[in-house]
Formats: structure tokens, C-alpha cells, sequence
């Protein structure tokens, strides 16, 4: 339901607002983009200017998510890797 609903009110949004029905979307994905960035930078730590850049290492992001394992133990890398290979 919520596709035909979707698919209803963008049908009638582009129609109504012709030109101007595309900055719903540039400022959605505008939106999300700004607050990725804001997220790595405030959980993972990196710097604004390679958060935007994309130019943060693994190895850092993966240390400060600070994971635990079954055992109560920090997980390892190797766990962590093969989690990111599942993905």
C-alpha cells in the first residue's frame, strides 16, 4: 500500500507543482547526506573534512564502534570482517 500511495501522491505532487516537485527530492537526499556526515562525524570521530571526503580508514571506524563478543570480550577483527563480508 505504501508504493500505490507513494505512487498516488507523486503523481499528483508533479503534476500540481510541475517544475518545482524535484526540490522534494534534492532536499530529502540533501538532508540524509548532511546527516551522515554529522553521524560519522559524531560517532565514529572523524573529521568533518574527511567525512565528507570519504577519506576515514576502516581500521578507525571499526575501533570505535566499540563492539563486544558473545564472551563478553571485545570482538574481534576478524568477527568484524566477516560481519562486513555478510553485508
Amino acid at each position: 500500500t505504501a508504493f500505490w500511495s507513494g505512487g498516488l501522491v507523486s503523481f499528483w505532487a508533479t503534476n500540481k507543482f510541475t517544475s518545482s516537485s524535484l526540490f522534494f527530492s534534492a532536499s530529502l537526499f540533501l538532508a540524509i547526506g548532511v546527516s551522515l556526515v554529522f553521524f560519522l562525524v559524531k560517532s565514529v570521530g572523524v573529521t568533518f573534512k574527511q567525512a565528507i571526503l570519504g577519506s576515514w580508514q576502516w581500521k578507525k571506524a571499526l575501533g570505535k564502534l566499540n563492539l563486544v563478543g558473545e564472551d563478553g570480550e571485545p570482538a574481534s577483527e576478524d568477527f568484524l570482517m566477516e560481519v562486513f563480508d555478510k553485508m
